[in-house]
């Protein structure tokens, strides 16, 4: 039994490639052989084709409705990848498709595919196409590098987020995000070898030679900067050349925690910034704040001139920054937002101190030279620190810019240390006409307190410096190395220290990158009076 239209058009089974009903016959006489037969959709199509041929009304009426049909999951789609690409949340698609039909997409009101599970597979889609797009760009690249986080979601769950560096055709680099895996959902612990096998399965399913990994980068748990057991060292044993970096922004909120470690009665001021957030956290209390902060300005306002008057009422800032070591500058922000608002804390806490056993303590912490003393200290230390990590966030940070800004900074440090004098400071502070004259603080006469501001100055700017040092020192020998293609810092061909320059660090490239040492100083020896 042969099927006509079957015959004509020459269709066959898109699967299976079988060509019964066509050039074989069916054997099965079956009626309910030839009605599957006449639903397949090999043989719809191969009406429409004949419908075509014919030029039939009804297969031009066929051709717009699907047409009709690919417009609205063309939009549909578009509007959840729009949805996904400004971050807005997912539950809001159906919402902006009713705003699509509102405006006049009429076709949108042919739109059933309004269930969770469709929109779910609406997304996954989209992932998988932006994700395969992202594949071939990786490989057309070749070299590649990979930066991972643990991270932990609001259902406790652990996951490992993987990003992928890549430079393109016109030597653009790119990070892009690649995949997301639940850690425990292969291993009961969350170790470098879980850890490891996770990034190369998924390097090996994307398709991705594990050759071509040239960096790796990651924060400085031990699970991933460990010497010999390390993520880092692991992966090392398969992409020989591979590069492993600890973040430089990570390295510089450790060296800031580590000093403050190491400096007793400023691990107690980082407690108390903590708490002092926690208790503004209340309506009650941050409304009293707020009308204290008010109040005090209004004051400020009126002894000073006009001009100045606009200024300040312009600059009312009453918010408490949270200081958190895991946040980075939110120490920095704390101290500044706490010297700001001292005064009125002082006031608002007193408030509260007879019915709050918080307030009262932190008042008794508070309300004393050394705190305020240590808070100038602070302040005066931080901004710097913070402009350095600034530094290190922006999206692209030479190579020969992070030790420069890493010893301006020392030098910045160790120039308060030598020139400020915070009992002076402090004194002038607290006197008559000082921003904190209302706290009616007075420097005790037996000098403990100014032996204790003067050791803190010497004491904590020591122990940044040397953190500092500590944490940079090991800081990618083999990134710093590449600062010699620099071209600002060659000498002149006629510096006796042109002829030496570059050769340490050739070293240490072809040390890395398995590079035959002589042959790459001769070609480097040239390629020096080229960059000249």
């Amino acid at each position: 039994m042969f099927c006509l239209l079957c015959r004509v058009h020459n269709t066959k089974n898109k699967f299976n490639k079988q060509n019964t009903f066509n050039l074989a016959p069916s054997t099965n006489f079956k009626h309910s052989a030839v009605s599957d037969h006449a639903k397949a959709s090999g043989h719809v199509s191969t009406i429409l084709c004949e419908l075509e041929r014919r030029n039939s009304s009804l297969a031009q009426q066929h051709k717009v409705a699907h047409g009709v049909t690919d417009k609205i999951t063309y939009n549909a789609f578009l509007t959840s990848y729009w949805l996904g690409k400004e971050e807005v949340a997912n539950r809001k698609l159906l919402s902006l498709i009713d705003l699509q039909k509102h405006i006049g997409v009429t076709e949108m009101n042919d739109f059933k595919n309004t269930s969770e599970r469709s929109q779910r597979e609406m997304r996954l889609l989209l992932g998988q196409l932006i994700k395969e797009k992202l594949i071939q760009r990786i490989k057309d690249a070749k070299w590649f590098s990979i930066l991972v986080d643990e991270v932990t979601d609001c259902a406790t769950i652990e996951q490992l987020l993987v990003y992928i560096g890549y430079v393109d055709e016109e030597a653009k680099p790119h990070f892009d995000f690649l995949e997301v895996k639940d850690v425990l959902e292969i291993s009961e612990s969350a170790d470098s070898e879980t850890i490891t096998r996770i990034i190369t399965d998924e390097l090996k399913a994307s398709g991705l030679n594990l050759a071509f990994v040239c960096g790796f980068g990651s924060d400085g748990a031990s699970v991933m900067t460990g010497k010999h057991n390390g993520v880092g060292a692991r992966l090392q044993k398969v992409c020989k050349i591979m590069v492993r970096s600890h973040c430089i922004s990570h390295r510089l909120a450790l060296a800031c925690s580590d000093a403050n470690d190491t400096v007793k009665y400023v691990q107690t001021i980082e407690v108390t910034l903590r708490q002092l957030w926690k208790w503004l956290e209340f309506p009650k209390r941050c409304s009293a704040f707020v009308k204290v902060c008010v109040a005090v300005q209004k004051i400020k306002l009126a002894n000073e001139n006009p001009a100045k008057q606009k200024k300040l009422s312009k600059s009312l800032a009453v918010k408490i920054q949270r200081a958190c070591r895991t946040r980075w500058l939110s120490t920095g922000q704390s101290v500044s937002s706490i010297c700001r608002n001292l005064v009125a804390l002082m006031q608002t806490m007193r408030q509260f101190k007879d019915a709050d056993a918080t307030a009262q303590g932190l008042l008794q912490r508070m309300n004393n030279t050394k705190f305020v003393g240590t808070m100038l200290l602070m302040n005066a230390v931080l901004p710097h620190l913070n402009t350095l990590s600034k530094l290190f966030q922006k999206d692209h940070t030479w190579y020969t810019s992070i030790r420069p800004a890493l010893q301006s900074t020392k030098l910045r440090i160790a120039d308060i240390r030598s020139s400020l004098n915070l009992v002076s400071e402090l004194q002038k502070a607290i006197q008559p006409g000082g921003d904190y004259a209302s706290l009616e603080l007075e420097l005790s006469e037996d000098g403990q307190v100014r032996a204790f501001l003067d050791n803190l100055v010497v004491s904590y700017t020591t122990a940044l410096e040397v953190n500092l040092d500590r944490r940079f020192q090991e800081a990618a020998p083999v990134l710093e190395a590449f600062s010699i293609f620099d071209p600002t810092c060659l000498p002149k061909p006629g510096d006796p220290a042109f002829k030496a320059y570059g050769v340490d660090g050739v070293g240490v490239l072809c040390k890395q990158f398995q590079f035959d040492k002589e042959h790459t100083l001769a070609q480097w020896h040239n390629f020096k009076y080229l960059m000249s």
